[in-house]
């Protein structure tokens, strides 16, 4: 299910650099499996570099596709994934990834949801579309359409280079990120105000208001808490095809 997506709130601001995956892209397609230090030394950003390496690390003898052809994927399960995918990647389900997992996609992905642990990585060269994402984790696109996008806690980056379009996005205290365009109908940043702040209250009070009624004050998850909405609630809410806002 494709997302539904209107804007009632558009931010822009500095980004990494418009060419990273342009460059990545090219990179990739001209490695030969060996020059791991060139290859680290072509990536402009520290955040690719990074991931490049815990997926050469964690899939030894690995070679990127040097097809110029799209690769449409359709895997049961992307749990397993360490790879580097030539073309577009279509997954019906979730893409998860966690320990250590990393994926680069050098066309579009495509999933129904997506979800990145601290520790794990995915770059995606062209869109990123998708139902929800929860991200510990780096999450890199050039463009990501979504219902709901989640940054949670403080591991790793949300970047996106050109535009974030989402009904709601919420990041909580601490979490980077790093967008050159945001097009969403209700943004709730902790990193906007002063912890504790009238300011950040009224901010998650509207949150709270705006969400469905199921998923505030449900106390069955302390941990996933923002304000008074349960984000694990709301982030399965989504991906089963619910609204993320009701207002």
């Amino acid at each position: 299910m494709e997302p539904q997506l209107r804007a009632d709130h558009v931010i822009t601001a500095e980004c990494i650099g418009g060419n990273v995956f342009d460059e990545l892209r090219g990179c990739l397609r001209q490695w030969d499996g060996d020059d791991l230090s060139g290859l680290f030394t072509a990536a402009p950003c520290g955040h690719v570099a990074y991931a490049l390496a815990r997926l050469v690390y964690t899939a030894p003898g690995f070679t990127a596709d040097a097809s110029g052809n799209a690769a449409e994927i359709e895997p049961i399960g992307a749990d397993e994934f360490e790879r580097v995918v030539a073309g577009d990647l279509h997954v019906a389900g979730g893409v998860d990834m966690y320990d250590g997992e990393a994926l680069i996609v050098l066309g579009d992905l495509h999933a129904n949801s997506i979800s990145v642990d601290e520790t794990a990585h995915i770059i995606v060269a062209g869109t990123l579309t998708t139902r929800t994402v929860w991200g510990e984790g780096d999450v890199l696109a050039r463009n990501l359409d979504a219902e709901f996008v989640l940054g949670y806690y403080s591991a790793g980056l949300l970047g996106v280079t050109d535009t974030l379009r989402t009904r709601l996005l919420v990041n909580t205290q601490q979490h980077d990120i790093v967008i050159g365009r945001i097009e969403a109908e209700f943004v709730a940043d902790e990193n906007t105000y002063r912890h504790d702040s009238p300011e950040l209250h009224r901010q998650l009070d509207e949150l709270a208001a705006r969400v469905p009624p199921a998923v505030v004050d449900t106390g069955d998850n302390e941990s996933w808490t923002v304000g008074r909405v349960d984000t694990r609630a709301l982030l399965e809410h989504v991906a089963a095809g619910g609204s993320p806002l009701v207002s």
